[in-house]
């Protein structure tokens, strides 16, 4: 049973929302207890017996020196808002004596200590709301009627009379007591919700300073996930962002990099062949054009290719795929195996082509031939690109999908290509909501796989 709560109560208590909230419970229920309890400490009763050492003096006499019968008045006169009075035949049973208190009685002045240094009398703590239930109590009164001290008083004839007040008299009396406590109360709890609410922040903060590092520097440390469960999320998600934006950079480093490489070979070329002594070359001037305009273009494509959507088609795939391999220049082997008879998706066929034709290239260039085999499962609908080539090795298939990167180092552009193509087929395949995969085959060749999730889906 206990196991069974645990692990709720844990997940409630790491969150920042559930912690702030305890502080804030904790903290009112403590400052109830601390206020009214100290109505029956000796903050407030001491005061309260002081404050009333004179009139019960005065009482005791004239009940004493009163005819039969007329205590009643002087009882009634006796009793206000904050106290009653009453006389019986005998102490009650569980009233006490209490020397502290009446010293207290006692020593206000000589004549309250002439009065009460001979008698017996005893204390005991009441509920106040049931004895002072029938009393005309103000709601200063009854708000600090929480106890009340009963003060028992033997008589010369042997009677025994019973003062009941309640500590609400020094809110009557003196008002500026219960501010006080108030004020310290106020203090001391805000003080501990301040310390928990600053605890339970601290992550937050270290969260905000590492933001503000991010904002100045793109390399910073990682944020330790720490705290409440909503922060961490934070810190998980600024993380995971930070990850991302050094990858981004890095990215746009190697493409400018590479870009100007190749930019400044084929101008390099061109110059030379311009300014050299041999006779102008113009198919070979033109070849390296060619080269940088499909370099240019290369690189608009792969930088329009994380666009939205704003051209959309709705597409049959499996009909689409059994067209492109119809209409393609060279001889494409088309396997389907699927019980499918359609498989609608909204996507941009144009983009969809492109990375296509990226495919079918590279399979040509490097393995000779291509098949497309077209399989569905739980996942969706995959469409398989293979080429009998000497495949791609295992740590490279993940890079090769970056833009210029190129497994052939020379970066000659006749033997390595540009090294855009298979990054922009997976940079516009994810942004028609598809992925892009790699995989080498036994016992030679490479497959790259084009998934569009079930979730792509368009049903009637």
């Amino acid at each position: 049973m206990i196991a069974r709560w645990s692990q709720p109560m844990a997940r409630i208590g790491r969150s920042l929302f559930a912690r702030i909230f305890l502080i804030t419970i904790i903290a009112l229920i403590s400052f109830v207890l601390i206020f009214f309890a100290a109505f029956r400490s000796t903050l407030i009763f001491p005061a309260a017996i002081e404050s009333l050492a004179g009139p019960l003096s005065i009482i005791i006499q004239q009940s004493e020196d009163a005819a039969p019968g007329g205590e009643s008045r002087i009882l009634d006169l006796f009793a206000s808002a904050t106290r009653a009075a009453g006389i019986v035949e005998d102490f009650p049973g569980d009233a006490t004596i209490r020397d502290d208190l009446r010293e207290r009685l006692m020593t206000v002045s000589p004549e309250t200590e002439a009065i009460f240094f001979s008698r017996d009398i005893r204390f005991r703590y009441v509920n106040a709301r049931s004895k002072l239930k029938d009393l005309p109590i103000d709601m200063n009164a009854r708000f600090a009627a929480v106890t009340a001290l009963e003060i028992s008083v033997e008589l010369n004839d042997g009677r025994v009379l019973v003062v009941l007040f309640s500590p609400a008299a020094v809110i009557v009396d003196r008002p500026g007591l219960v501010g006080t406590l108030f004020a310290i109360a106020s203090l001391i709890i805000g003080t501990i919700a301040a310390i928990g609410i600053h605890i339970s922040l601290k992550p937050l903060n270290e969260l905000e300073r590492a933001a503000e590092r991010f904002g100045v520097t793109f390399d910073p440390e990682p944020v330790i996930e720490r705290g409440p469960e909503e922060i961490r999320r934070v810190a998980r998600a600024l993380n995971r962002t930070q990850d991302q934006v050094r990858g981004l950079i890095s990215e746009r480093a190697r493409m400018i990099s590479a870009l100007a490489h190749d930019v400044l070979t084929s101008l390099t070329r061109l110059r030379l062949r311009a300014e050299g002594p041999a006779p102008i070359d113009q198919g070979a001037m033109a070849e390296d054009i060619n080269l940088l305009e499909e370099l240019i273009d290369d690189m608009l494509i792969y930088a329009k290719s994380g666009e939205p959507n704003h051209c959309v088609d709705l597409i049959d795939m499996l009909d689409f795929i059994k067209t492109y391999a119809q209409e393609a220049p060279s001889s494409i082997q088309l396997q389907i195996n699927t019980s499918l008879q359609e498989y609608f998706i909204a996507a941009d066929s144009k983009a969809i082509i492109r990375v296509l034709n990226n495919l079918i290239d590279n399979a040509f260039s490097y393995g000779g031939s291509a098949r497309i085999v077209c399989e569905s499962n739980e996942a969706g609908l995959a469409i398989h690109i293979d080429d009998d080539g000497p495949g791609i090795p295992e740590d490279e298939l993940v890079k090769v999908l970056e833009p210029f990167y190129r497994l052939e180092t020379s970066r000659n552009r006749r033997t390595g290509g540009s090294g855009m193509g298979l990054g922009i087929a997976d940079t516009l395949l994810r942004a028609q909501g598809g992925h892009l995969t790699l995989q080498n085959k036994s016992p030679s060749g490479l497959r790259a796989t084009l998934l569009f999730p079930a979730a792509l889906e368009i049903t009637s």
